[in-house]
Protein backbone atom coordinates (compact mmCIF):
# COMPACT_ATOMS: atom_id res chain seq x y z
CA UNK A 1 0.00 0.00 0.00
CA UNK A 2 1.23 3.00 -1.00
CA UNK A 3 1.21 5.85 1.31
CA UNK A 4 3.39 8.47 3.46
CA UNK A 5 5.42 7.81 7.00
CA UNK A 6 6.11 9.59 9.75
CA UNK A 7 10.09 9.67 10.96
CA UNK A 8 9.27 9.07 14.56
CA UNK A 9 12.79 10.28 15.65
CA UNK A 10 11.91 13.69 14.14
CA UNK A 11 9.00 13.92 15.95
CA UNK A 12 10.19 13.38 19.38
CA UNK A 13 13.51 15.66 18.41
CA UNK A 14 10.60 18.58 17.27
CA UNK A 15 9.06 17.67 20.37
CA UNK A 16 12.26 18.05 22.78
CA UNK A 17 13.04 21.20 20.70
CA UNK A 18 9.64 22.84 21.55
CA UNK A 19 10.15 22.05 25.14
CA UNK A 20 13.57 23.31 25.30
CA UNK A 21 12.22 26.33 23.91
CA UNK A 22 9.57 26.41 26.77
CA UNK A 23 12.04 26.14 29.27
CA UNK A 24 14.22 28.99 27.95
CA UNK A 25 11.58 31.38 27.63
CA UNK A 26 10.42 30.89 30.89
CA UNK A 27 13.64 31.52 31.93
CA UNK A 28 14.22 35.00 30.32
CA UNK A 29 10.49 35.88 31.99
CA UNK A 30 9.81 37.58 35.08
CA UNK A 31 12.72 40.43 35.10
CA UNK A 32 10.61 43.86 35.86
CA UNK A 33 10.64 46.85 34.30
CA UNK A 34 13.31 49.54 35.46
CA UNK A 35 11.92 51.81 37.59
CA UNK A 36 11.81 55.95 37.66
CA UNK A 37 15.30 55.88 39.15
CA UNK A 38 16.63 53.76 36.78
CA UNK A 39 15.41 55.73 33.42
CA UNK A 40 15.54 59.02 35.35
CA UNK A 41 12.08 59.90 34.08
CA UNK A 42 8.45 58.88 35.16
CA UNK A 43 7.02 58.80 31.68
CA UNK A 44 9.32 56.33 30.57
CA UNK A 45 9.23 54.23 33.99
CA UNK A 46 5.41 54.49 32.99
CA UNK A 47 6.01 53.57 29.13
CA UNK A 48 8.10 50.66 30.32
CA UNK A 49 5.92 49.02 32.49
CA UNK A 50 3.05 48.99 29.76
CA UNK A 51 5.16 47.62 27.44
CA UNK A 52 6.37 45.07 30.26
CA UNK A 53 2.90 44.53 31.21
CA UNK A 54 1.63 43.94 27.40
CA UNK A 55 5.15 41.87 27.10
CA UNK A 56 3.90 39.47 29.67
CA UNK A 57 0.36 39.05 28.47
CA UNK A 58 1.92 37.92 25.02
CA UNK A 59 4.38 35.65 26.41
CA UNK A 60 2.17 33.81 28.87
CA UNK A 61 -0.21 33.36 25.55
CA UNK A 62 3.13 31.78 23.66
CA UNK A 63 4.15 29.79 26.32
CA UNK A 64 0.61 28.18 26.12
CA UNK A 65 0.27 27.91 22.63
CA UNK A 66 3.64 26.35 23.01
CA UNK A 67 3.08 23.95 25.65
CA UNK A 68 -0.16 22.60 23.82
CA UNK A 69 1.78 22.22 20.70
CA UNK A 70 4.47 19.82 22.66
CA UNK A 71 1.72 17.94 24.03
CA UNK A 72 0.45 17.30 20.73
CA UNK A 73 3.75 16.34 19.25
CA UNK A 74 4.55 13.85 22.09
CA UNK A 75 0.98 12.60 21.94
CA UNK A 76 1.37 12.45 17.86
CA UNK A 77 4.67 9.96 18.65
CA UNK A 78 3.37 7.90 20.95
CA UNK A 79 0.13 7.20 18.16
CA UNK A 80 2.25 6.71 15.72
CA UNK A 81 4.64 4.38 17.56
CA UNK A 82 1.23 2.29 19.03
CA UNK A 83 0.21 1.84 14.94
CA UNK A 84 3.78 0.71 14.08
CA UNK A 85 3.54 -1.85 16.34
CA UNK A 86 0.14 -2.98 15.92
CA UNK A 87 1.17 -3.49 12.34
CA UNK A 88 4.28 -4.93 12.90
CA UNK A 89 2.36 -7.51 15.55
CA UNK A 90 0.14 -8.12 12.31
CA UNK A 91 2.44 -8.90 10.56
CA UNK A 92 4.37 -11.07 12.51
CA UNK A 93 0.84 -13.16 12.82
CA UNK A 94 0.65 -13.50 9.27
CA UNK A 95 4.38 -14.24 9.03
CA UNK A 96 5.39 -11.49 7.17
CA UNK A 97 8.45 -10.10 7.84
CA UNK A 98 11.16 -11.12 10.23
Amino acid sequence: MAGFSVDLTELEGADRAVRAALHDGARAVGASPPGTGATGDPDVAAALGTFSSAWSAGLQALTTDVQSSGTSLGLTVLAYSAADERAAMGARRAGVGP
